[in-house]
């Protein structure tokens, strides 16, 4: 069992403040200027090679050492479990890597959960594994990451079933639940997998988890629907802190994240959220994200004001990955990084969240 959070404790407040401005993949292949498609880039790594080797000094040129770049990794997706179960990986040519729905009903979905596989050779992850190895060869000096990763149980679900997901436990409550339950077998045999090629065992220092179909689910249905299989499956995963990243969350919902015992939470993009709502709801150490679309509406004061507004109402990260539509601002890139080194040079000097507004606005 992982080890809950102690909220009896200033626990927020005991997080170190952090923040990143990190130019990613898709901001790598922009400044290639290779012409190389998304699809090339999920799915040739000459392409890929080609996009590190001619964007990273790109970034360099524009940005200068002040803004980080995003690490040598495989094509990123998040589909790999549903992959290796037999969801076919679509790649658009310059769109995102999506999935089909695999099962056309609960039984089918528990039959497809439960056959036994090798996972390690199911799928494309020998490919990718393979695409792994020629990224080291081809900068070997550096590790390369595998990101062919699992979703979280209820996005799994939805994935596997489509829209009838969100009406399967009212047809078959019972039915529904063992196929949650398959489901997050499944999902620890995927990170047991993972674990393995690392040389890791479960359970780990500490883990988390990619679900955002949860934030569908109301609040009064948490307790059913979402908790038991959060709880069960981070902990098989950890005996350490667990964290969650989970997208449109409402107010109502964050309570129940103190219950589950993260200590770190990522709402990403969470349209009805401020960072007073979620500091407001709950004790948890949480990141607050700049949009990059956001972006290119904005002043420099304005994203210098984003980050002392985040910080001043709790965030403990706060972090601006950057790519187009905002790739060629770096001014607002710098104006981020410079609000994030105010913040924290008034906090270690000693000053509270609560001075930052008449310290620095």
């Amino acid at each position: 069992m992982y080890c809950k959070a102690d909220y009896s404790q200033p626990l927020r407040d005991q997080t170190p403040f952090s923040f990143q401005a990190t130019v990613t993949v898709n901001g790598l292949i922009a400044l290639a200027g290779s012409g190389c498609s998304m699809r090339e880039f999920n799915t040739v790594p000459e392409a890929v090679i080609e996009v590190y080797r001619r964007g990273r000094p790109a970034a360099r040129e524009l940005f200068g050492e002040k803004i980080g770049l995003c690490g040598l990794m495989t094509p990123p997706i998040s589909y790999g479990h549903l992959n290796t179960l037999g969801a076919e990986l679509l790649f658009p040519e310059d769109g995102e890597v999506a999935v089909a729905p695999l099962a056309s009903s609960m039984t089918e979905a528990i039959r497809i959960l439960r056959q036994p596989r090798d996972m390690r050779k199911s799928g494309q992850l020998p490919f990718y594994l393979d695409f792994q190895r020629r990224l080291e060869e081809a900068f070997p000096s550096e590790k390369c990451a595998l990101v062919f990763k699992p979703e979280g149980p209820l996005t799994t679900g939805y994935l596997l079933r489509g829209m009838d997901f969100f009406t399967d436990f009212y047809d078959d409550p019972v039915t529904f639940k063992l196929m949650m339950d398959a489901i997050v077998d499944s999902l620890i045999e995927y990170h047991q997998m993972l674990a393995d090629l690392n040389g890791r065992h479960l359970p780990m220092e500490n883990a988390g988890i990619a679900d955002d179909v949860a934030a569908m689910i109301p609040a009064s249905q948490w307790p059913e629907l979402v908790m038991p299989y959060w709880s069960r499956l981070l902990s098989a995963l950890t005996n350490g802190t667990v964290s969650a990243h989970c997208e449109g969350l409402h107010p109502e919902q964050l309570p129940l994240l103190e219950e589950i015992g993260l200590r770190y939470y990522d709402p990403s993009i969470s349209p009805v959220l401020t960072p007073e709502l979620v500091s407001q709801h709950c004790r948890i150490p949480f990141a607050w994200l700049l949009p990059v679309f956001q972006v290119p509406r904005m002043s420099c004061e304005e994203v210098r004001r984003f980050v002392l507004r985040a910080a001043t109402a709790g965030a403990s990260d706060i972090f601006y990955n950057i790519s187009l539509p905002a790739l060629y601002q770096p001014e607002k890139a710098l104006a981020f990084v410079e609000a994030g080194n105010q913040v924290r040079e008034h906090l270690a000097s000693g000053g509270t969240r609560q001075t930052l507004p008449q310290a620095l606005y």
